[in-house]
């Protein structure tokens, strides 16, 4: 008979074992999900992992990490959810889309306003998941026409650096996600992509001050390298034209062959310093990611400050329920009105000017 529940601390180990399965062996990679993933797969966020057992084995596996994200200056309660698997030989039961409710409904017990999900699966949009912002992605492979500033020097850092000094700078984005500075050392070393962590050169290169140094640092890179002499940027922060100067620095100075770079819409200043210098990218026609509303009553009580302080009128919703009436009827439609941009309707009034709301690039370090 299949159980579904959260997982104790101790059945942490078999948990990996089965997404090494699903995520590392079947692509030929090395088993790394334990050690690539430390703050989900660790005792301390055992109850946030849900899993499918049958007689004792476990058999399908969600992993959600709580946390909260800054959305210009206000805290929203958020849980990443990825490593969703079913072993082999029990997929094509409906256990994991039974895994996905109960998974669903412990989030908002917990009072959890909104989720994003690693993936834009059927099953996530058959149960409310929508595709949020639009991503543009930049293949840079020629030097910027731009001014190199006096006084600024580079470095670069591995994992035997103290990478926890990039918080000053993280930590000014407008968007971001709330990371301490412990948690830089251990995501950075721990390498959350896709990749093989033993073969993959992993960098941050930071952008500096010399009269200050590196701990007043003014923007920085994150990026691992690719076959070829190609670098792959997977979070950047800071001043946006010296992030750019950071690009510079890789292709002119390091000799590096070429450096990808995906923006997200939100980020006006990054989009128009590449337009003004006539650096095409490619929108993506869909989200890696999907996100869905989860507790309707937690969600509003931590959005309405930012209506607040954007609202320009006196028709401003007290409650969801001042909302369009089609959007507060069913959760798909609810979240693609707060999150989702992709073939967005005109709902018309001022709400317009102000959703969808922006969310933090998943693909950096806190990527789940």
């Amino acid at each position: 008979m299949i159980r579904y529940r959260t997982a104790k601390p101790e059945e942490i180990d078999e948990i990996i074992k089965l997404t090494d399965i699903i995520f590392r062996e079947s692509r030929n990679l090395p088993p790394s999900m334990g050690r690539q993933f430390p703050t989900l797969f660790s005792c301390q966020n055992a109850s946030n992992l849900y899993i499918a057992e049958d007689n004792g084995k476990i058999v399908s596996h969600i992993g959600t990490k709580k946390s909260r994200i800054m959305i210009y200056g206000h805290k929203i309660s958020m849980a990443s959810m990825g490593a969703v698997c079913t072993h082999p030989e029990y997929q094509g039961r409906g256990i994991g889309t039974r895994l996905l409710y109960e998974t669903f409904n412990g989030l908002e017990r917990d009072g959890v306003s909104v989720v994003t999900i690693s993936g834009g699966r059927g099953l996530y949009r058959r149960n409310g998941a929508v595709e949020p912002g639009i991503i543009t992605k930049f293949n840079v492979t020629q030097v910027l026409n731009i001014p190199e500033f006096e006084g600024m020097a580079y470095y670069i850092m591995n994992e035997n650096d103290d990478i926890s000094i990039l918080s000053s700078v993280y930590h000014r984005e407008a968007i971001r996600y709330e990371r301490t500075k412990e948690e830089f050392n251990i995501l950075f070393r721990a390498k959350p992509m896709v990749l093989s962590p033993d073969k993959t050169p992993f960098f941050a290169i930071v952008a500096y001050n010399t009269t200050y140094g590196l701990k007043d640092s003014i923007a920085y890179v994150i990026a691992f390298e690719e076959e070829g002499g190609f670098f792959d940027i997977v979070e950047y922060a800071g001043e946006r034209m010296v992030v750019l100067n950071i690009i510079n620095y890789l292709l002119d100075e390091k000799n590096v062959k070429g450096v990808s770079l995906t923006v997200q819409s939100h980020d006006r200043a990054m989009l128009g310093a590449l337009k003004l210098l006539n650096v095409e990218g490619d929108t993506l026609d869909s989200s890696p990611i999907t996100v869905r509303a989860i507790n309707r009553d937690t969600l509003w009580e931590e959005i309405y400050p930012i209506l607040k302080e954007k609202w320009v009128g006196n028709a401003m919703p007290k409650s969801l329920d001042d909302l369009p009436m089609e959007v507060t009827d069913d959760i798909a439609m609810l979240t693609s009105f707060l999150f989702r941009e992709y073939d967005r309707p005109n709902y018309g009034g001022e709400g317009d000017g102000i959703f969808p709301l922006p969310l933090p690039w998943y693909r950096g370090l806190n990527y789940i």
